[in-house]
């Protein structure tokens, strides 16, 4: 089973990171966005360029070339586990996953590599650089990242939430493979919500649910109040999701 980081950066950032290609038994694929000249990534990766910014249409055009029976989602300032690859591999041999999400061993360290499957209410707690999946199983299912979420986009969080929802919903399957085969501190680190991300997590529930997000809205300002008590109030919180929802239906 051939294993295909696709990883995403901006301004070549990526080839400065060396332990990103240190992983063993792993192809490279880079989505270069905004590519600086000078820069020299490993022989064995291959890298496209695109001049357009936005992580969701870095991601596709990665989904659209990655030659790999099993594709990874990395950003360019994490590294991997050295037995990715392996895990992976024996983790969708067992389940017939279409997509399996792991740990982030900056947060996480242990794992017992225990395998839980996945909900549609689990996979809105997955972080990007956390999935691995079958491009092929995405591909005949008509999934694809929404371009209005994400890093770069109108809404600048959810979309990977999006298509992982919505992959169950089409009929994939999907599990986690509770061992850390990634390290992000970035992701360790925890939300801190600021008025621009409220209004995309209004959209996000308003794209996931249809009207009944407005109820979830509420429920996620007050399940999430402890993170951004210290520079808005609750029903601040609560305007801005709000005001995300209504950018969203208009389009």
């Amino acid at each position: 089973m051939k294993v295909e980081l696709l990883i995403a950066t901006m301004h070549s950032k990526a080839a400065q990171n060396a332990g990103l290609f240190a992983t063993p038994a792993v192809d490279f694929l880079v989505i270069d966005q905004l590519p600086q000249p000078g820069h020299r990534y490993p022989a064995d990766a291959r890298v496209l360029d695109m001049q357009q910014t936005g992580l969701s249409r870095s991601r596709n055009c990665a989904l659209e070339h990655t030659r790999g029976d099993i594709a990874v989602l990395a950003d360019d300032d994490i590294h991997h586990a050295p037995r990715l690859a392996a895990a992976l591999g024996d983790a969708y041999a067992a389940t017939g996953a279409d997509f399996i999400t792991f740990n982030n061993g900056a947060s996480r360290p242990d794992g017992g590599g225990a395998l839980k499957a996945h909900t549609r209410r689990s996979v809105l707690q997955v972080s990007s650089c956390l999935i691995s999946l079958r491009p092929q199983a995405f591909r005949q299912a008509g999934l694809r990242f929404d371009e209005r979420f994400g890093l770069g986009a109108d809404f600048p969080s959810g979309e990977e939430n999006i298509l992982l929802f919505e992959a169950l919903g089409r009929g994939l399957k999907g599990w986690h493979l509770d061992l850390p085969l990634v390290f992000h501190e970035a992701v360790s680190t925890g939300y801190r919500f600021t008025p621009a991300l409220a209004e995309s997590k209004g959209a996000l529930q308003l794209r996931l649910f249809g009207p009944a997000g407005y109820l979830s809205m509420l429920a996620f300002a007050w399940k999430k109040r402890a993170q951004y008590r210290d520079r808005m109030g609750f029903l601040d919180f609560v305007a801005a999701e709000l005001r995300g929802a209504r950018r969203y239906r208009q389009g």
